[in-house]
């Protein structure tokens, strides 16, 4: 308690840990592979949460290496899922590895985009459902869907805009000297 436990809860810290899978029938990674995967995304964390303004936030990111689930269901076609809570600036996002390793970079770093996207979102979910995952109806799951898929690429386009006009003024300029 304390002065501590004040500064623990506004303090963000980014917890990463690895689930261990009860069985791999979705498939599953080795370690070599866990690794380089999990690199991937931490370096992408390390890109965009400060960035997207969500360093104040307390975020989650799980690793999940077999049997994904999704709202308690089978998933192993689902690359990522996000869970938020709004009020208390806390999100986990629990990563598909053996889908995170099908993906190449771009497509990864969209697919992180996405789910920081829900982190926002999640605050606009209907009053009566807001502590919970499910939604009021598929029509809502479906803009939540739509908003976070579009959010996600403009943030991927404007940052490789950015870096493609950086790119062209140097080529124009010259580089610096």
């Amino acid at each position: 308690q304390g002065w501590w436990s004040l500064y623990a809860l506004h303090t963000p810290t980014r917890r990463r840990r690895a689930l261990l899978p009860v069985s791999c029938e979705g498939g599953c990674v080795n370690d070599a592979e866990f690794e380089a995967q999990q690199q991937r995304i931490n370096q992408l964390i390390e890109r965009w949460h400060t960035t997207l303004g969500l360093a104040a936030w307390h975020i989650d990111h799980e690793f999940t290496r077999g049997d994904f689930e999704s709202n308690g269901s089978p998933a192993p076609e689902v690359l990522a899922t996000t869970e938020a809570s709004w009020k208390y600036m806390q999100a986990t996002i629990d990563w598909n590895m053996p889908r995170v390793l099908t993906n190449d970079d771009r497509t990864l770093e969209y697919a992180f985009l996405h789910e920081m996207m829900h982190v926002f979102l999640h605050e606009l979910r209907p009053w009566h459902k807001r502590e919970s995952l499910e939604f009021v109806d598929e029509m809502e799951r479906e803009h939540e869907e739509h908003v976070a898929t579009m959010l996600g690429w403009a943030f991927l386009w404007t940052r490789e805009a950015n870096r493609l006009e950086a790119a062209q003024a140097i080529m124009d300029e010259g580089a610096p000297s």
